[in-house]
């Protein structure tokens, strides 16, 4: 964690960030997981359930390196 250094205020404030920042890339994941099994697959129809556009569909995809 900290060597020879005190863990000070910021620091516990940047591993909270970080952790819900981790979970909110979780459950996004899970949405759009979700919302393609619902479209049997089909991009634009996921999008289109998920209120995004397929090109942001495909972005979120390739963050998380999903292959769908």
């Amino acid at each position: 964690m900290s060597e020879g250094r005190v863990i000070g205020e910021r620091d516990v404030r940047r591993a909270c960030s970080e952790e819900r920042a981790g979970r909110r890339d979780t459950l996004a994941l899970e949405r759009v997981e979700e919302a393609l099994a619902q479209a049997g697959g089909n991009k634009s129809r996921a999008a289109q359930a998920l209120g995004i556009s397929r090109f942001s569909l495909y972005r979120a995809l390739a963050r998380s390196n999903v292959r769908a």
